[in-house]
């Protein structure tokens, strides 16, 4: 009596794996080893996979499909990395030329350039050997080939350098600036005015190092508005 109340109260294979799919999408063959863990029957299996197939609870190219979504939108994993990850999933390796359905060439190349330029960011006070070889080690455990890194690597160098460059130049400018109203103030409180005005501020800038260029290019535009009128 008791074998028999425990038989009938036992799930069906079907019934488990729907408790199963629950917390999230599975593929074949972990549905299979988690039943086969569960102790039920090879017969009792296929019974309960033929269903959950039939009625698409079990989908293996839509598994594909929605780990690809995913993968762009968050992880933006390599192809190759992806590849790697399904297969532990128990994707069939003939199933994985899917993943080209789904997450194309292109797709990967601007995954890796958003990567690129986050890593980027990450490491931005880093010497640039330096910087290079960590953002390099970065999306090598992402699964991106070298090659397609060292190309996105000097794209990102360049476009890095740029950057510094103008945000150097923008910084020494407000330097300059900075000490030419300094100057102008002092200057002016000793009672000069107009060209000895000029001269002295211009005296000034050019003791503290700045380029010449620079200073001649402030002066005249200072001198253009009126600055140094008597």
């Amino acid at each position: 009596m008791e074998e028999h109340t425990k038989k009938t109260s036992k799930l069906s294979a079907f019934d488990r794996a729907m408790n199963y799919l629950t917390y999230r999408d599975r593929t074949e063959a972990e549905m299979v080893k988690y039943l086969q863990d569960k102790k039920y029957s090879e017969k009792e299996i296929a019974a309960g996979m033929e269903a959950l197939i039939r009625y698409g609870y079990i989908d293996d190219e839509r598994y594909i499909k929605n780990a690809c979504e995913l993968n762009k939108s968050s992880k933006r994993y390599s192809r190759r990395r992806l590849a790697q990850d399904l297969i532990h999933k128990g994707i069939p390796r003939e199933k994985i030329e899917d993943i080209d359905l789904f997450f194309s060439e292109e797709e990967e190349e601007r995954c890796c350039e958003e990567l690129i330029d986050e890593a980027f960011e990450r490491y931005r006070n880093e010497h640039r050997e330096k910087r290079s070889r960590k953002v390099a080690n970065w999306m090598m455990r992402r699964g991106y080939s070298y090659a397609m890194i060292r190309a996105q690597i000097s794209r990102k160098q360049e476009m890095f350098a740029e950057n510094v460059a103008d945000d150097e130049e923008e910084t020494q400018r407000n330097h300059i600036e900075a000490d030419y109203q300094k100057y102008l103030r002092m200057q002016r409180l000793k009672g000069y005015t107009g060209w000895e005005l000029q001269m002295r501020v211009q005296r000034n800038l050019l003791s503290r190092g700045f380029p010449k260029s620079e200073i001649y290019a402030l002066i005249d535009e200072k001198k253009q508005e009126g600055e140094f009128d008597e």
